[in-house]
Order: C-alpha cells, then structure tokens, then sequence
C-alpha cells in the first residue's frame, strides 16, 4: 500500500490542492475522496480488461480515452465556475 497507492494518492492530492490554490477550484470543493476514486477507478479498469477480459491491447488503447473521461468528471464537480 504505502510503495503504491497511497504514492499515487498523495500526488493526486497534490495536484488538486495546487490547481485549488491557483483558483482553479473552488474555494468549497471538497476534493478529499478524488485521488482515491481516480486511482481505484483506473486501476480497476486496467485490471478487468488485461486479467479478466484479455483485452491488453485495446485496453492501452482505450484507457487514455476512459482516463481522460474520468478525470474530466472529477474536474467539472469541482471547478470553480461549473459549466
């Protein structure tokens, strides 16, 4: 946990707490479960379709598409001026 996870969380956590201090966040936005649903997310995608469905390759090519899905909807609940 602590090599990987929590790793990639806290850079996650990062992120958000820096783009929140540059005001691209509101001041509101709780972003404290983000970094662990990004990660879970991508992760547990990454798994199903390599383990489960064995579908390497189209998963390489379709999890940046998932990815950047994923991460656009975290962004947009938390902008500072939603849409």
């Amino acid at each position: 946990m602590e090599h990987g996870p929590i790793v990639w969380h806290d850079m996650l956590r990062r992120v958000c707490i820096r783009k929140k201090e540059e005001g691209k966040l509101s001041n509101e936005a709780d972003f404290t479960h983000c970094p662990a649903i990004l990660f879970d997310a991508i992760l547990a995608d990454m798994i199903i379709r390599t383990a489960v469905l064995s579908e390497e390759r189209e998963a390489r090519r379709s999890s940046i598409s998932y990815i950047e899905q994923l991460v656009d909807s975290v962004v947009l609940s938390l902008r500072k001026d939603p849409v």
